[in-house]
């Protein structure tokens, strides 16, 4: 099954870039929320589902590439109440894993 085939399933009518358009502003909308205000309104499992989405559709239809894709970011802007942190072993991944297929993917 390609994405397409997914897309075609959704609850979302209209075209392949109007759902591209829609998942990066609901993304950024969701950024704002979380980062900038502490306020998440969608669990971190939903916001991944989001995100993957909108990778894999990137990611198999480049000609709808756009710069400021919120996969091209990292994170938002912090809120001022945060301090800067340096960890003491460096961070190796932060993609999300959700089934033991990914994770042996990652090991490997």
């Amino acid at each position: 099954m390609t994405t397409d085939d997914l897309f075609a399933n959704t609850a979302y009518p209209g075209s392949l870039e109007t759902r591209i358009r829609e998942l990066r502003g609901q993304i950024s909308y969701h950024d704002r929320l979380y980062y900038e205000k502490a306020k998440p309104e969608i669990s971190d499992r939903e916001y991944d589902a989001l995100y993957r989405e909108l990778v894999d559709l990137e990611r198999s239809h480049p000609e709808y590439a756009s710069a400021d894709s919120p996969t091209g970011k990292v994170g938002g802007r912090p809120q001022g109440a945060f301090a800067q942190v340096s960890h003491l072993v460096p961070m190796q991944s932060l993609d999300n894993t959700y089934s033991g297929e990914e994770i042996t993917d990652f090991v490997e």
